[in-house]
């Protein structure tokens, strides 16, 4: 597939310049940089899903009023 983007002259010198670091093709340096870029993503909405699971429910009944004193019991089962 091809994208065509445009980017400011600042960004392109910048690509040019770590490509040629690299020793590689600017298209391989954005391939790089969007692969890094989706899977950062990945794992932030795995992160968000796992947190919308663990919030189901929340709000939905009241809370011990003595939660704060005897958090411990509630918690652990301790005394």
């Amino acid at each position: 597939m091809t994208i065509q983007l445009e980017l400011p002259n600042e960004q392109v010198e910048r690509l040019n310049e770590i490509a040629r670091a690299r020793k590689r093709d600017v298209n391989q340096v954005l391939a790089d940089a969007i692969t890094d870029w989706l899977d950062a993503e990945a794992k932030r909405q795995h992160g968000w899903d796992i947190l919308r699971e663990l919030s189901k429910g929340l709000g939905e009944s009241e809370p011990p009023h003595d939660a704060a004193r005897n958090h411990d019991k509630y918690l652990y089962g301790k005394p």
